[in-house]
């Protein structure tokens, strides 16, 4: 593999504690703001290494589905982020633009596990077709990691969750690599359907990463516990997405009852990493103080006792946006092909990342007989689901919202 931490990585973990104690607050302004502050360069972050691959890649990286811009990425760098996700449709088609012209200004390529991922609608075999123009686009002449983004999602046709162990996804994998444009091959997953696809991986065993939505709840879901444990054993890496869809919604219950100086977005980070099965995290930080926030605490992931119970018990509490605990009751009590899962999602676009038009997108590009659903429809998903979402409400949301 071309990318390598190798000595910067091991003098990393040694001065990783001493670093975090000397980060020093600075204001919450935007990345592209002239007036922010210049960051002094920090000790790359912690590594894991990441499945079989045996590359050791940061435990946080940057995603770049935020409005992604050079300052941003040159202060997650000097903070010690190495790790650099971003996708075909981010920031509508110009994030992998930015992070090129990030390369072309720095030099730094070599130094950074670069992740893009693109949509094969049509199946894996597209994405032999697809490679070239991400590189164009990244000014690079590799890829570290290359995921088919958000599969299983309505975009994809229902036989999705079945690629991961078809004979057509590891076939372009290889084709893939063989031609030195990729090192790894992935998915992304965030559906109702992502257990299933992840055992699938594990059975298929030739995907080299997946990117999955977990937060510090997915420990109480047995299948998804079971199928994190294949990938594992199959040595498939695993990074966690999407880790803080609900915290914001009992942010100020947090700040009330901790007893720590921890932000609520540093304890998910710490939950989130405490889970050993898992690589690393992808966070989109948009602006200094995230990057700030989550670093600290990515060089320290212990948590108090307290804490962790805290955390836990507000989670359990909810609101929430998105059902992490149950593997599609909802879905199934319904009786027939819907967008829950979507329709919530759009929401949380939103209302929680403040993300209106990534929400009316999703929104929009949905089927209507897949949300037009009834209320006594909606009624029995909201009765089945065991994070208590309010369905009649959520969709009530997303048709005033996008109409």
């Amino acid at each position: 593999m071309s990318f390598n931490l190798s000595d910067a990585t091991r003098r990393g973990f040694i001065k990783a504690g001493a670093a975090a104690a000397a980060i020093s607050a600075i204001p919450s302004v935007r990345a592209d703001d002239d007036a922010a502050p210049k960051a002094k360069d920090a000790p790359p972050l912690p590594t894991r290494k990441l499945g079989r691959s045996g590359v050791e890649v940061s435990i946080l990286n940057q995603g770049c589905a935020v409005n992604i811009t050079p300052r941003l990425l040159d202060y997650a760098y000097a903070k010690g982020i190495r790790y650099f996700d971003t996708a075909d449709c981010y920031g509508r088609g110009q994030s992998e633009k930015v992070v090129g012209k990030w390369f072309d200004k720095t030099g730094k390529r070599k130094e950074i596990f670069l992740v893009t991922k693109c949509h094969p609608h049509g199946g894996p075999k597209e994405m032999v077709g697809m490679v070239d123009e991400r590189l164009e686009a990244l000014k690079t002449d590799y890829i570290d990691l290359f995921f088919m983004h958000a599969l299983c999602d309505k975009e994809y046709p229902a036989e999705s969750v079945n690629w991961p162990k078809s004979d057509e996804f590891k076939e372009a994998s290889e084709k893939l690599k063989k031609s030195g444009k990729v090192k790894l091959v992935g998915f992304s997953t965030h559906a109702d359907e992502r257990a299933e696809a992840l055992s699938n991986a594990a059975e298929g065993g030739f995907a080299d990463a997946i990117m999955v939505k977990y937060d510090p709840r997915t420990k109480k879901s047995d299948k998804m516990n079971a199928a994190l444990d294949k990938c594992v054993k199959a040595g498939i890496g695993l990074i966690a997405m999407k880790t803080q869809s609900s915290s914001q919604a009992f942010k100020d219950r947090w700040a009330k009852l901790t007893k720590s100086s921890l932000s609520v977005q540093q304890a998910v980070v710490k939950g989130v990493l405490s889970d050993e099965r898992l690589t690393g995290m992808t966070s989109h930080m948009e602006n200094l103080k995230q990057i700030d926030e989550n670093t600290a605490a990515a060089r320290d992931i212990k948590m108090a006792a307290a804490d962790h119970d805290l955390l836990m018990s507000l989670y359990a509490e909810g609101p929430h946006y998105m059902c992490e605990v149950c593997g599609g009751e909802c879905a199934d009590a319904i009786g027939r092909p819907n967008a829950l899962h979507d329709v919530t999602r759009s929401v949380m676009y939103y209302e929680r990342y403040g993300h209106r038009s990534t929400g009316r997108e999703l929104y929009q590009s949905l089927a209507p007989n897949m949300i037009n659903l009834s209320d006594e429809e909606l009624g029995m998903a909201a009765a089945a689901c065991k994070d208590g979402l309010d369905y009649p409400a959520i969709f009530a949301k997303a048709r005033r919202y996008f109409g």
